[in-house]
């Protein structure tokens, strides 16, 4: 149950400072632990090795931050060579920022490699990006990244995804940073319980990383607070950042929509204006300008010769200025942590009361079922689909009010590029949030599920102008503090920290060896779960597409496996999994070949020495 939610705002505990309590950090419980659940039989802090690997690597981390009145280092140590591996190619908040902090540190001149593993990709770096890397190294699905790249002469290794560790600390000596960004094992999220699915294995996997000698990089204090409750493991900080120059405020866009979906038009004795466009409410189809205009002519047609009384033209003028408010969402329709029922039930509080126009910024087509919901609540929705990166700032500018409804978030970057463009921001409360966004001060945030509430927060920025202003104004100066520049230095504090302490964490991974196997083994089977979960998803999916398509729709010569019934589509039709992870194949070849592990030349100690510093 979302937290207070069944209460009304007024009973809602407050501080005797006037503020509500932070939200909970685990939404859907008080921990993430289980009988079974990955973590080693009666485990304590402090006795493990990842544990002395933290020490270490805090009391240098600590040694570089800077002294007060020292003066600011404007350029690094030393220049680095920084490995970045690659999960996928899908549009996702996380893989954009790993490619941001790829272009700040060749920027400040690092030598920065790209690796991903694909049997299909051409390049490392996805093609939707413009970062640009030194080397750019491509692993096939039966090879290790040792087999086609020297991975030892790396100074750094990164990587934002769990299902990795094992491999990375059993094939290279190099230090690896497991970079947390966020996702549904980390907050405890009930789908790792459903029966029949992949996600049990993939949260046992993610509980027993959490037990390897890798350093932990978190992207907010509330991931932070996170690792430390309920692993009893230390994380460096490195904040997402925004640039403030890209994302500013401006005017609306202009630029034409993906699909538009509109209610079904009511008719004229309703009491209310007939809509310009008679599309389908179910209906998603592209709406461009010549026909919108060619349905508003035919619509005004039907008034001609009729005079209007003044109330009407009144009443036509206050609706014509309420359309052109706009709310934004930005996010994919497809992800259930996004919380999208709950913005499309607000918005349908507010729409109401107050008439608006949504455009919605996505990766992919809304579902019906979140058709039908829009076309019920009597929403004019814009799609978006998968626009252009560089097309973002502009798409950002220019709206009324952001609306941000996610049931859990480690960061929420779209509300960090949402406030640098100056924009009102109402928002559920989560943990990554509430990390960098203030209450009544930069932004109007309630908890997940209270629609009431939310739906109140959007029309007051919608009605009060001053409010929308002063929120807007604040949200800006927030996002200037999130500069690239910042980010740049955390990453780089965080990678010299690793360097100083490179041979001692090599040391811990030779006497952590056979459990960095072991917990290899676990995540062979977890991505093999994964993708025969995904495959039977596929193929129903398919089936389902021919059944619909009788031959008479398809296309001359296209046979079956062309048109609206391609694999192709039926895939996108299925959607993605929730977070990508790597090849089954190249975990289970790696599983097989760790007879020989970079770490073999170490000399054994007998247990973990402290650092001298």
């Amino acid at each position: 149950m979302p937290w207070r939610a069944g209460l009304p705002p007024a009973l809602r505990p407050v501080a005797p400072d006037g503020r509500r309590p932070p939200p909970p950090l685990l939404p859907f419980g008080a921990t993430l632990h289980y009988a079974g659940c990955g973590c080693p039989y009666s485990w304590a802090p402090g006795c493990r090795l990842c544990d002395w690997g933290d020490s270490w690597l805090q009391q240098a981390h600590a040694s570089l931050l800077p002294k007060p009145g020292a003066p600011v280092r404007l350029s690094p140590i030393r220049p680095l060579k920084v490995a970045f591996c690659i999960p996928h190619h899908n549009v996702t908040g996380g893989l954009k920022m790993l490619l941001e902090q790829m272009r700040l540190l060749k920027v400040r001149g690092h030598h920065i490699v790209a690796l991903t593993r694909s049997d299909t990709a051409n390049t490392a770096v996805p093609p939707w990006s413009d970062v640009q890397a030194d080397e750019g190294v491509v692993c096939r699905q039966d090879q290790r990244f040792r087999d086609v790249y020297n991975v030892d002469s790396c100074d750094v290794v990164i990587t934002g995804i769990f299902h990795q560790v094992p491999e990375w600390l059993t094939s290279c000596a190099a230090p690896v940073l497991y970079y947390e960004q966020g996702h549904e094992w980390l907050f405890g999220d009930p789908v790792r319980f459903h029966e029949g699915s992949a996600a049990a294995a993939q949260d046992s996997l993610f509980h027993q990383v959490m037990h390897l000698p890798v350093a932990l990089a978190a992207v907010s204090e509330g991931v932070h607070r996170i690792l430390s409750t309920e692993f009893a493991r230390s994380s460096l900080l490195i904040h997402n950042g925004v640039d403030c120059q890209r994302f500013c405020p401006g005017p609306r866009s202009t630029a034409a929509p993906s699909r538009v979906l509109l209610p079904e038009a009511e008719p004229a004795s309703s009491g209310s204006a007939a809509q310009p466009c008679g599309c389908s409410p179910t209906a998603v189809g592209t709406c461009n300008g010549a026909a919108q205009g060619q349905k508003r002519s035919q619509w005004q047609a039907q008034w001609l010769g009729q005079p209007m009384r003044p109330q009407d033209v009144q009443q036509q003028q206050q609706a014509q200025q309420q359309q052109q408010q706009s709310v934004l969402l930005v996010g994919n329709p497809g992800l259930g942590l996004k919380g999208f029922e709950c913005a499309v039930a607000t918005l349908a509080r507010v729409n109401r009361s107050r008439a608006i126009q949504v455009n919605w910024i996505c990766q992919q087509q809304p579902s019906p079922e979140v058709v039908a919901r829009i076309a019920a609540a009597g929403l004019h929705v814009r799609l978006f689909i998968d626009p252009p990166q560089s097309a973002l700032p502009e798409l950002y500018r220019g709206h009324d009010c952001l609306l941000f409804t996610s049931k859990y978030e480690a960061w929420g970057m779209p509300v960090l590029e949402a406030m640098a463009s100056g924009m009102a921001v109402v928002a559920t409360e989560t943990a990554g949030v509430s990390s960098f966004a203030t209450h009544n001060v930069d932004c109007l945030l309630a908890p997940y599920g209270d629609t009431a509430e939310l739906a109140q927060h959007v029309l007051s920025v919608l009605e009060d102008a001053p409010l929308r202003a002063r929120l807007g104004a604040a949200a800006r100066q927030t996002a200037l503090e999130y500069s690239p520049e910042r980010v740049a230095e955390q990453l780089e504090r965080v990678l010299y920290a690793l360097t100083a302490c490179r041979q001692e964490l090599l040391a811990l991974r030779l006497q952590a060896l056979p459990d960095a196997q072991r917990t290899q083994q676990a995540a062979a089977h977890a991505c093999a779960a994964v993708f025969a979960e995904q495959a039977a998803i596929a193929a129903a999916a398919q089936a389902s597409k021919q059944r619909e398509c009788s031959p008479t729709q398809q296309a001359p010569g296209s046979g079956t496996g062309a048109g609206s019934c391609s694999q192709a589509s039926a895939a996108a039709q299925a959607g993605g999994p929730l977070h990508a992870v790597p090849s089954v194949g190249s975990l289970s070849a790696m599983s097989t070949q760790v007879s020989e592990p970079a770490l073999a030349g170490l000399p054994a100690q007998s247990g973990p020495q402290p650092m001298e510093r």
